[in-house]
């Protein structure tokens, strides 16, 4: 009976522990967040098939800067799945950076061929301390989805289904408007 309650109490005590450190993780992360919702998209450069080349907004798209990497499962998977519905997603720029140095010469963007011809697609290199000194912290795959006048709307993590990109970048073209219409 003793050693019953003895394990419950060290349980229970662990479980506040654990809780208390994750709260506290969390709140580190709020506070060191370097591109908060409502940040301009920051001024970035990457190397591109060509050479150097700038991130600006577009006053017609909505900007989606993936971060990813091509021998990650999960990006793999999500270029997969934006790749199959590029078609749909024909309102948004994608930027889909790695900081794979390597990439062009490996020829990995032929893994997604409808996004090296797709017109509003561009593949790019950068350095990961580069991106994540704009971006903060990231995990592979990242997607940050800016308006048409390059207000941070949405900063997603993980895989993401082709409807919600499509769905977040209808939303952000026109910034002034909403589901109920104009302010």
């Amino acid at each position: 009976m003793i050693v019953s309650i003895l394990r419950h109490n060290f349980l229970g005590s662990v479980l506040i522990v654990l809780f208390c450190i994750f709260l506290i993780y969390l709140i580190q992360v709020q506070k060191n967040d370097k591109l908060p919702l409502g940040s301009k998209l920051p001024k970035i450069s990457f190397e591109g098939m060509m050479g150097k080349e700038k991130i600006n907004y577009s006053s017609q798209n909505a900007t989606v800067i993936i971060w990813f990497h091509p021998d990650c499962k999960r990006c793999e998977s999500q270029l997969n799945t934006i790749n199959s519905n590029i078609n749909r997603l024909s309102n948004a720029r994608f930027f889909m950076l790695t900081d794979m140095d390597k990439y062009f010469k490996k020829d990995y963007q032929k893994k997604w061929p409808r996004l090296q011809q797709a017109p509003n697609v561009q593949f790019g290199i950068i350095n990961k301390n580069r991106f994540e000194s704009e971006f903060g912290p990231v995990v592979k795959p990242s997607l940050f989805i800016f308006d048409s006048v390059g207000v941070l709307k949405e900063k997603l993590y993980g895989e993401i289904k082709a409807e919600k990109i499509h769905r977040l970048t209808q939303k952000t073209l026109v910034p002034e408007q909403d589901e109920n219409g104009p302010n």
